[in-house]
């Protein structure tokens, strides 16, 4: 598998044009790009148009869809058996499964005779959570399988594997390895190429997938990351949310609270690094003539931007509001208001209504002036523009 690596979409697109347009496919064959959303592929198709003048025949699978399409390629596709492990068919047969025999953990919520509309509820939703079980744990599902656990979702997974067969995703992926890594069935796959672009995530049974599949196929990956640095051993400690500690200046804080999906599919690109032939890195420095710019570069860079000593403290102080300047009372023994800013169109009308419970209402008071916070009425409310005649 060949790695590409940037910290902008556009230079990513660059690279699959390049590689595009100085290797063409033949006419009837389909350039194969891995998404994962319909947004991407509307983007990156306008993007390789833009770039190549021409761009048709494409074909932009979801992850899942590229696997199934390629263990349909060597005969372990979806069949009769299969298709029974789709979460809408499943449910049914955890049901009547669960209508044989009640696990005795679930006998207080479907009741002795357990109720049809709990069981189907409850068989909809044990669906979709095994359906993520093969996805995410597959590990997991092996070993209920071999009988390592007693506990109810695991002798439940033991009759659906019996009734059913082995023939879930997980499975039929573990028997694909041994022929994708012999490399007997390459002439097989339909995809000449394929293109893994700008995967946010992929989960480790996917990865591991498309590893084995790069041995028959080529393969590239385009991976999207803000920053050149490796950041899955950073620590995130509790008192990085108040902007104090240490570890904010180990890195950019922004980066470090909110990276963590990207930091978890860093793990397993490390874990997959015997796979990756060879890699090509495309970063580009943003300008810091804006505040974005600035903010992009020292994510780029994996800095902490500079900051007076005491901003720290100040900071603390703003987040957990403990300005005691909004304590103190004034001379009157009152303490100030504090301002809220108005967090709906409907809020200037508070200032009318709260006459009514707080002495006489003025004579001459008009909404109009009293909804003057907005200058431009033709994008307000349009009761705000109305004007009421003088009492």
């Amino acid at each position: 598998m060949e790695l590409i690596r940037s910290n902008r979409t556009e230079e990513l697109a660059d690279a699959l044009a390049f590689l595009v347009g100085d290797e063409p496919l033949g006419p009837f064959e389909a350039e194969a790009i891995v998404v994962q959303s319909r947004g991407m592929e509307r983007w990156l198709t306008l993007a390789l148009a833009r770039r190549l003048g021409v761009w048709g025949n494409p074909s932009f699978p979801f992850p899942r869809s590229a696997i199934e399409q390629v263990l349909d390629d060597l005969a372990l596709g979806p069949s009769g058996q299969s298709k029974a492990y789709d979460p809408a068919r499943l449910k049914w047969t955890i049901a009547e499964l669960l209508h044989e025999k009640t696990p005795s953990a679930l006998q207080a919520y479907l009741g002795e005779a357990a109720d049809p509309d709990r069981v189907l509820r409850l068989s909809t939703s044990l669906s979709a959570v095994f359906d993520e079980y093969v996805v995410y744990r597959p590990a997991m599902l092996r070993s209920w399988a071999a009988g390592a656990d007693s506990q109810w979702q695991a002798d439940l997974w033991r009759r659906i594997a019996s009734r059913l067969g082995p023939h879930d995703l997980a499975s039929r992926i573990y028997r694909a390895f041994e022929t994708l890594r012999s490399c007997n069935e390459a002439d097989e796959i339909r995809f000449e190429r394929l293109h893994l672009f700008s995967l946010e995530t992929l989960p480790p049974l996917f990865l591991e997938f498309f590893c084995a599949l790069a041995q028959s196929i080529p393969t590239r990956l385009y991976l999207l990351t803000p920053t050149t640095e490796y950041v899955s051993n950073v620590d995130k400690v509790s008192q990085l949310s108040l902007g104090i500690g240490p570890s904010v200046r180990d890195g950019h804080p922004l980066l470090l609270s909110f990276g963590n999906l990207a930091r978890d599919f860093q793990e397993l690109m490390v874990e997959a690094d015997s796979n990756i032939r060879s890699d090509a890195d495309r970063f580009t420095a943003p300008s810091r003539t804006t505040l974005l710019g600035s903010l992009q570069a020292d994510v780029l860079e994996f800095r902490s931007p500079p900051r007076s000593p005491g901003e720290d403290v100040d900071r603390c102080i703003r987040r957990l509001d403990l300005d005691p300047r909004m304590h103190e009372p004034d001379a009157r023994g009152s303490r100030p208001a504090r301002h809220r800013p108005w967090s709906s169109r409907r809020r200037p009308f508070a200032s009318t209504r709260r006459h009514r419970g707080h002495g006489p209402r003025p004579r001459r008071l008009r909404p109009s002036l009293s909804c003057g916070v907005r200058t431009d009425r033709r994008r307000s409310h349009p009761l705000r523009g109305a004007r009421s005649k003088d009492p």
